[in-house]
């Protein structure tokens, strides 16, 4: 079942769906950030933060996935360029990430 976004994030690349059983519902969440670190690139962070908060605030599983290209980020440490706008999230939804591979 698809998931409505609140006006203020349609111009946002995200989707989500409710996956509904009869003994587990879940949460699956599609994001894509085009690259960029300029202040809009920043603002448009800070809406997928907060769009992205609002999507978790659930009482089932969620799983996110996606491309935030946050290039230059150490992912070991959680550090790099953007930390101020990714790492506040991370913290504060307790993700654990899951990195298949890493462009160079």
């Amino acid at each position: 079942m698809p998931v409505l976004l609140a006006s203020k994030f349609h111009h946002l690349e995200i989707i989500a769906v409710d996956l509904i059983g009869t003994d587990v519902n879940v949460r699956i969440i599609v994001v894509y950030r085009p690259p960029g670190s300029d202040l809009a690139a920043q603002s448009a962070m800070l809406d997928l933060l907060s769009c992205l908060r609002s999507l978790t605030d659930i009482n089932y599983p969620v799983v996110i996935a996606g491309d935030t290209n946050l290039p230059n980020i150490d992912w070991d440490s959680i550090s790099g360029p953007n930390e101020k706008i990714y790492e506040p999230f991370i913290e504060f939804f307790f993700i654990y990430l899951f990195i298949f591979f890493k462009f160079f």
